[in-house]
């Protein structure tokens, strides 16, 4: 299953890239904004696949939240193109939409990380507890 939610979360990055892609080579002004969304988008997939290439919960939490944090920039970069004008309703809607639905995978794959790694953290201390005490 956690394959399945990895390849989906892969999946859903690269389709925001290619969108975000089309729809900032359709402005024409406003380059500045347009070029710094797609800097951003760019590196969303990007720490996603480096995290999920690392072996242990806390690496890979590192670069999620990397992730989580080109989200909210890409959202800020939206928001300003669509408010200067920039990009239409439909094109903001749909980046909008990308970025959320990513965004709540990101944060769904964060939780269970997070679980995983307090539940090792207890496994280690019980056992220094117990082998702790019989020494």
């Amino acid at each position: 299953m956690k394959e399945y939610l990895e390849q989906q979360l892969k999946k859903k990055a690269h389709e925001l890239v290619m969108t975000t892609f089309k729809v900032v080579s359709r402005i024409k002004g406003h380059k500045g904004p347009a070029i710094s969304l797609r800097k951003v988008v760019g590196k969303i997939p990007a720490a996603i696949f480096e995290g999920q290439s690392r072996e242990y919960a806390e690496d890979k939490l590192k670069y999620f939240f990397n992730a989580r944090n080109a989200i909210f920039e890409a959202k800020y970069y939206t928001d300003l193109l669509y408010n200067d004008g920039a990009i239409s309703y439909y094109s903001y809607q749909k980046l909008t939409s990308k970025i959320e639905l990513l965004d709540k995978m990101l944060v769904s794959r964060i939780r269970a990380l997070d679980k995983k790694k307090a539940g090792d953290e207890y496994k280690v201390n019980v056992r220094a507890r117990y082998f702790g005490n019989n020494q």
